[in-house]
């Protein structure tokens, strides 16, 4: 029963393999995990350093399953510890958040947006809009926000509990664009609700039956097209993780291999392959991986 903790710090802190390795060592004993199997594995195939601890959630001696509970937020909060402790830049982090310190964005853009933007060469909708923030940001009250928005081809529209933007082909959640424009934020700013817009009794009676009709098989041909969409990006979505799944399988599965050679060398080797293994442990912590490999 392998467990995967993946750590990364900012693109731009050069951390090195004896700070990786504390880290590592602290978020282990964080979640009580030092008595168990682990296996640690530093990546070069990205901008900013990376490790993955693979840890057996079995105890080796009682057999008792390490419970996973929180363990997310239990690690972002040594993690936060540690990048202040250590003097690198802090990472945000949705689970836990350091004194003072507010929840990051969302992520920017999914998966599929950044492929269709890659395909077509043209900016993500989101990245459209988000163009506009400071604009945005300077409105004042619903009608100003709404005037900026129509200037850029773009309105306000409400959506279930909360609010999008739309050029009427493509919709994003406001909140998506900024957290402070979301419908609470907003209506905290403006200090008024959301002014619900229907069309006026006059233009809905100086409407034909047929132009009625026509209205209505548009809206629901944006309504289809939008969920198509939808559908698109979540089975690209879900291929790409499906993916990754195969490529963390693979990489456990082989950790596993070479944990077991390791094991089966130092028993070959040592009459207490455990306490040899824990040694070795020790000394790499303190002197580092490789000058631990070459004693």
């Amino acid at each position: 029963m392998l467990h995967v903790i993946p750590l990364r710090s900012d693109p731009a802190d050069a951390v090195t393999p004896e700070q990786m390795q504390a880290v590592a060592d602290r978020v282990l004993a964080d979640l009580s995990l030092t008595e168990h199997q682990a296996f640690m594995v530093a990546h070069r195939d990205r901008a900013h350093p990376h490790v993955h601890i693979m840890v057996n959630r079995v105890h080796p001696d009682t057999g008792i399953a390490w419970d996973r509970w929180k363990d997310r937020p239990r690690i972002e909060r040594t993690l936060r510890e540690l990048e202040r402790e250590l003097g690198l830049r802090e990472v945000a982090g949705r689970l836990y958040q350091m004194d003072g310190k507010e929840p990051p964005e969302r992520a920017p853009l999914t998966s599929g947006e950044r492929r269709q933007a890659e395909r077509t060469g043209d900016p993500a909708f989101p990245d459209r809009v988000r163009a506009h923030l400071p604009h945005l940001r300077a409105a004042r009250s619903w009608d100003e926000l709404e005037a900026t928005l129509a200037r850029y081809g773009l309105r306000l529209e409400r959506k279930g509990q909360g609010l999008v933007i739309t050029d009427g082909k493509q919709q994003v959640k406001a909140s998506r664009v900024a957290r402070d424009l979301s419908l609470r934020r907003l209506e905290q700013r403006f200090g008024i609700p959301y002014p619900e817009r229907e069309p006026s009794a006059q233009a809905r009676e100086t409407l034909s039956p047929a132009v009625e009709q026509v209205t209505k098989a548009l809206d629901e041909h944006e309504r289809v097209a939008a969920l198509k969409g939808d559908r698109t990006r979540a089975d690209q979505e879900l291929a790409a993780a499906r993916e990754r799944l195969q490529r963390v399988n693979g990489a456990i599965e082989r950790v596993r291999r070479t944990s077991e050679r390791f094991d089966a060398a130092l028993a070959r080797v040592y009459q207490d392959p455990a306490a040899a293994r824990a040694r070795l442990t020790r000394t790499a912590v303190e002197i580092g991986t490789d000058r631990a490999a070459a004693c």
